[in-house]
C-alpha cells in the first residue's frame, strides 16, 4: 500500500493598519494581511475574516509597551503556517520639570 503524503506551505504576508483614525497611542487595531490556500486564520487568537482573495482582518487590542502580533493560517488538510511582528504602544505622555527659573522668580532692575 503507498501512502501519499502532502507537503504544502502556507504563504502569510502581514501587516498592521489602525481601524481608527491614525493617531499616537489607540489600543483597538485592526491587522490585515493575505494568505494563501487558508481555510481559517487567527490572529493572537481571534478568528479572521477572509475574503476569496486571501485578504484577511482582525481586530486585536494592544497592551502598553511591546506587543507581539502573531498571524496563523490552516489549509483544508490541517497545514499551518504563521508569521509573526512586534509593534509598541505608548500612551504614557513625557513628564516635563523646569528647574530654572523657580516659579514666581522676579527678573529686572530693582
Amino acid at each position: 500500500m503507498k501512502r501519499l503524503i502532502a507537503v504544502g506551505i502556507i504563504v502569510v504576508g502581514l501587516s498592521v493598519g489602525l481601524s481608527a483614525p491614525a493617531f499616537a497611542g489607540t489600543r483597538n487595531i485592526t491587522v490585515t494581511g493575505t494568505v494563501s490556500e487558508a481555510t481559517a486564520v487567527k490572529v493572537n487568537g481571534v478568528s479572521a475574516t477572509v475574503d476569496a482573495q486571501g485578504s484577511f482582518s482582525a481586530a486585536i487590542v494592544l497592551s502598553e509597551g511591546d506587543n507581539t502580533i502573531t498571524a496563523e493560517a490552516t489549509d483544508a488538510v490541517g497545514n499551518k503556517g504563521q508569521v509573526s511582528v512586534m509593534v509598541n504602544l505608548d500612551t504614557v505622555a513625557p513628564i516635563i520639570n523646569i528647574t530654572s527659573p523657580t516659579d514666581g522668580a522676579l527678573f529686572g532692575a530693582n
